[in-house]
């Protein structure tokens, strides 16, 4: 048997990258001199907006623009995880923000000029409930995330989503940097330059096929294959291990997939056992 490639581990969509990790400007301007802290903008400080869940996904997300308050002061809603640099643009790639932060904002000291910009921050909600914790589902993608996949791309989802595709068990420069446990990865793209980490390696957790798992017939597998219970008539194959050569399949092996894209896959041929006759076969046996 050979499986078509699995779409999973081509690389993701820009329109995926930008949903998760793109941004510009908010519309929200503030012009007057803030009455809260003074100076630059330091980690620990507190800002007027907060980060919440997206009900609807969207190919942009907005980065709002902040002031800083006090941090007892009512209007104080995030706390300042980060500072980064500013690219200067409309549109930016994604800080590489440390796991936890919410989101990302822009914080204007009342000093700006045409040359000076307002200060990016990856930032952290004061109070729940928090999209930027593992697996929430929101925020910017990192270790603990799930992930969903399609023909064309892939986004993030919280891990409770019954279309969670795989988990995210480390965000590296190179797929050559994937921890063991990996078994495929997704890449971000971004149209506004390079992205920090952009391998997204994906373990054993969801829609993705693991080793101990059975798989309905290949031959019907569009967008990728397919769990059965392996009791049940629809499995027709058991898979044994997931490899990165046929030589390395375990004793007890009949047949085995291999990606297409052996690159992308870090685990490219799946060892399994036959079950049962596949459709293919059951019609040349009706021929015979």
């Amino acid at each position: 048997m050979r499986a078509k490639t699995s779409p999973w581990v081509f690389v993701v969509g820009a329109v995926a990258a930008v949903l998760v990790l793109g941004g510009i400007v908010g519309s929200v301007v503030i012009t007057s001199r803030p009455d809260g802290p003074t100076g630059a903008v330091k980690a620990g400080q507190c800002i007027s907006v907060r980060f919440d869940m997206q009900k609807e996904k969207s190919s942009v997300q907005r980065v709002p623009a902040a002031e800083r308050v006090d941090c007892d002061d009512p209007k104080a809603a995030g706390k300042v995880v980060r500072v980064v640099a500013d690219t200067g643009g409309g549109v930016s790639t994604a800080p590489d923000c440390p796991d936890g932060a919410d989101g990302v904002a822009r914080v204007r000291t009342g000093e700006e000029t045409q040359v000076r910009r307002p200060t990016t921050v990856c930032a952290r909600n004061i109070d729940g409930p928090h999209p930027g914790d593992p697996g929430a589902g929101g925020a910017m993608i990192t270790v603990g995330d799930c992930v969903t996949s399609s023909i064309a791309f892939g986004s993030e989802t919280p891990c409770t989503d019954e279309k969670s595709y795989a988990k995210v068990v480390a965000r590296v420069n190179g797929a050559k940097e994937c921890p063991s446990t990996a078994l495929e990865t997704m890449e971000l793209k971004s149209f506004g330059g390079d992205l920090p980490r952009p391998v997204l390696c994906l373990g054993g957790e969801g829609l993705i096929v693991s080793a101990g798992e059975c798989i309905q017939d290949p031959k019907f597998a569009i967008g990728g294959l397919r769990t059965a219970s392996c009791g049940s008539n629809q499995a027709v194959a058991k898979v044994l291990a997931r490899t990165r050569a046929k030589a390395e399949c375990p004793k007890g092996t009949t047949h085995h997939l291999e990606a297409e894209d052996k690159e992308k896959a870090l685990r490219p041929v799946m060892c399994v056992k036959k079950l049962r006759p596949t459709f293919d076969e059951r019609i040349r046996g009706l021929g015979g």
